[in-house]
C-alpha cells in the first residue's frame, strides 16, 4: 500500500501514536495478511496449519485456498477468521476468576455478523450455555443466521434488534460483547473500502454511536458479570477515549477487569485509569493479525451464581393468539400429524429417527415445523417470544407430512443429528457436484450396508463430516440441498 493513499489527518495522527515504529507499520499495510482459520470443536476436521497462540482451535495457513472449492467450508468444519479477533475467546476462559465450577453461561454478542466471534463464542461456552447472537442491519443478519446454522451450534438464537430492544432483559446476561461499528483503521490492507470511507468526521461519528450503543446495552450484564468492548481500529477517541467515557459515564456499575497476556504475542497492553493490562491492542507489524482493540469490564456487585430464569414479565404469561392457534390444530390434523392417547405425540415417533437421544432436549411442533431447543434456550422463549425479531432459535428438525419429516438442512449440520442416521461417504469430486445441487449416480457414493430406517433419507458426508440430505431413489440420489446454499460457481 502507499504512503499517500492514506489520509494525511490519519498519517498524523499514526506518526503521534507510534512515533519511530510509524514506517515499519506502514510498511506492514503494504504486506499480504495473513489467512486464518478456526476449526469448529463439534466436528473435528483435521486442517495442517500452524496454531494461532491465542485459541485453540486457529490455524495460520500456509496460503489462502479456494474456500468456495472446499466441502468442508460448506460442511461447518471450520470458519475463516481473522486471527487477531480470534481474541475475544480469551474473554470466556477469563470467565474462570467469576465462574470457577464452570456453570452454564447466558452470553449477547450484540453486534455479531457475519458469525466469527459468535461461532467462536459459541464453542468455547461451557456446556448448556445460551448465546443471542445478535445483528441490526437485515442483510447482514441473514448472513448471520446462515453462518450460525453451518456452525451448528443448538444452544444460539439469533436476533435482528436494535440495541435499545434488550432494555426489558435487565441484569441477564454473564457475557456481553460488543465489537462496536467503527472507522475500520484496522482493515485497511484488507479492505481497501475502508481507506476510501474514512475521514475525521466519520471516526467522530462512529465513536458518538459507540456511546449509545454502550449505554443502551450495560443495563443488561448482571452484577458480578462481564461487558466486552473491542473495535478494529486504532482511533484514540473509539478506543481508549471510550474507555474513559464509560468509566465516566457509568462507572458506579462498571469497573476494569483486566486480563494478562503472554509478551511473546505481541500485542501492546496498555495501562488505562491506572490499571495494568486494562486493554490490549494488536498492531500488524507487531502481531500476526490485523488491526484490533479490546478492553473489559466487570459489572459491580454480586450476581446470583445459580441464576433461576428471570421470569416472564406481566401480561406476557397468556398473551397468545387464539386464531392462529387452531389455525396451527386444523393444518396438523389436515396432514395427518396429531396426538395419540394419553397425551403421547405421534409426530415425535417420526422425528425420532433424525435426532439423538437426550432427555433434556425440548421438541416443539409449529404449523408442519418441528424445532428442537436444548434447555437453556427452551428456558428463555417465553421471556423473548413476541419482544425480539428471532430469525433462528436452536434448531429446525424440519417438516412433518403424512408420510414422516422431511428433515431441514440445518439439522444436518447440527451437532443434535442422531449417530445412526445412514450415511454414505463421497469423495471430493462427488462432494462439490452435490454442493452444486446435482443429483449422483450410485457410482459416485457408497451405500450403508445397513438399513435404512429414515424412509431413505441419507446423509452425504466429506471426510466423514455431514454435507446435508439426499433421498436414495432407486440407483440415485436425489439432492436436497437448499438451493440458496448451492455453489453457483467454482
Amino acid at each position: 500500500m502507499e504512503k499517500n493513499s492514506l489520509p494525511a489527518p490519519f498519517l498524523s495522527r499514526i506518526q503521534q501514536q507510534l512515533g519511530a515504529e510509524a514506517p515499519l507499520f506502514l510498511q506492514s499495510l503494504a504486506l499480504t495478511s495473513e489467512t486464518s482459520i478456526r476449526l469448529n470443536p463439534f466436528k473435528g476436521a483435521e486442517i495442517a496449519g500452524e496454531a494461532v497462540p491465542w485459541c485453540a482451535q486457529g490455524l495460520y495457513l500456509p496460503e489462502r485456498p479456494s474456500f468456495v472449492a472446499d466441502p468442508l467450508y460448506h460442511a461447518g468444519a471450520y470458519y475463516v477468521q481473522e486471527a487477531s479477533s480470534m481474541m475475544i475467546g480469551m474473554t470466556i476462559d477469563e470467565q474462570g476468576d467469576t465462574n470457577k465450577e464452570g456453570r452454564p453461561l447466558r452470553i449477547l454478542d450484540l453486534c455479531a455478523a457475519p458469525g466469527g466471534k459468535s461461532s467462536l463464542l459459541a464453542g468455547a461456552m461451557p456446556p448448556g450455555s445460551l448465546l443471542i447472537s445478535n445483528e441490526v442491519i437485515a442483510s447482514r443478519a441473514a448472513i448471520l443466521a446462515e453462518n450460525m446454522a453451518r456452525w451448528g451450534h443448538p444452544g444460539v438464537i439469533v436476533t435482528q434488534n436494535d440495541p435499545k430492544d434488550f432494555a426489558f432483559l435487565e441484569g441477564f446476561f454473564d457475557l456481553v460483547v460488543v465489537d462496536a461499528p467503527c472507522s475500520g483503521e484496522g482493515m485497511f490492507r484488507k479492505d481497501p473500502a475502508a481507506i476510501a470511507e474514512w475521514s475525521p468526521d466519520n471516526v467522530e461519528n462512529c465513536a458518538l454511536r459507540q456511546q449509545r450503543i454502550l449505554r443502551d446495552i450495560a443495563p443488561v450484564v448482571r452484577p458480578g458479570g462481564m461487558l466486552v468492548y473491542s473495535t478494529c481500529t486504532f482511533a484514540p477517541q473509539e478506543d481508549e477515549e471510550m474507555v474513559s467515557w464509560l468509566l465516566s459515564e457509568l462507572g458506579d456499575d462498571f469497573e476494569l477487569a483486566p486480563f494478562a497476556l503472554q509478551e511473546g504475542w505481541g500485542w501492546d497492553s496498555l495501562r488505562l485509569a491506572g490499571v495494568k493490562d486494562a486493554a490490549h491492542r494488536a498492531w500488524p507489524h507487531r502481531v500476526r493479525g490485523e488491526g484490533l482493540f479490546i478492553c473489559r469490564f466487570r459489572r459491580k456487585g454480586e450476581g446470583n451464581e445459580e441464576q433461576g430464569i428471570t421470569p416472564v414479565p406481566r401480561g406476557f404469561e397468556g398473551n397468545k393468539d387464539l386464531r392462529r392457534e387452531e389455525r396451527k390444530k386444523r393444518k396438523n390434523k389436515e396432514q395427518g400429524i396429531k396426538k395419540g392417547k394419553g397425551g403421547s405425540e405421534e409426530w415425535r415417533e417420526l422425528v425420532a429417527p433424525f435426532i439423538a437421544d437426550d432427555p433434556d432436549l425440548h421438541q416443539e411442533l409449529a404449523d408442519d415445523r418441528v424445532f428442537l431447543y436444548p434447555k437453556a434456550v427452551a428456558e428463555v422463549m417465553p421471556l423473548l417470544t413476541g419482544r425480539l425479531r428471532m430469525l433462528r432459535k436452536g434448531v429446525l428438525a424440519g417438516k412433518l407430512h403424512r408420510k414422516g419429516l422431511a428433515p431441514a438442512h440445518e439439522l444436518a449440520l447440527s451437532s443434535l443429528l442422531s449417530e445412526t442416521v445412514p450415511r454414505c461417504a463421497l469423495e471430493k469430486e462427488a462432494a462439490l457436484r452435490y454442493l452444486q445441487k446435482e443429483d449422483l449416480p450410485a457410482a459416485d457414493f457408497h451405500l450403508p450396508a445397513t438399513h435404512l430406517p429414515t424412509a431413505n433419507w441419507l446423509l452425504p458426508t466429506y471426510q466423514n463430516i455431514p454435507l446435508g440430505w439426499a433421498k436414495l431413489v432407486g440407483p440415485r440420489l436425489k439432492n436436497q440441498l437448499p438451493v440458496n446454499w448451492r455453489i453457483r460457481r467454482l
